[in-house]
């Protein structure tokens, strides 16, 4: 299971990711404000702010929902943020 915070009551609190709770995460690596998760088959997914293009998006739109860098699709054995 992959864990990310929302705010509530102005504390941050950890939750589950959802859209990630059915695959196997092999890694996790958060950023000040953004995330990325490692999943079998070896597909990444980030989600979180994307001021700077860290999500690998091809934009600099956030992300409230983890969505796959389609350029590392199968190629990725670890992430860091």
């Amino acid at each position: 299971m992959c864990i990310t915070k929302v705010q509530v009551d102005g504390k941050n609190v950890p939750t589950a990711v959802k859209v990630l709770s059915k695959h196997r995460v092999l890694d996790v690596s958060l950023g000040p404000a953004h995330s990325a998760a490692l999943v079998e088959p070896g597909l990444v997914y980030t989600f979180g702010c994307n001021q700077y293009g860290q999500l690998a998006c091809n934009n600099c739109k956030p992300r409230d929902v983890p969505a796959i860098v389609k350029a590392l699709e199968e190629k990725t054995t670890s992430v860091k943020c």
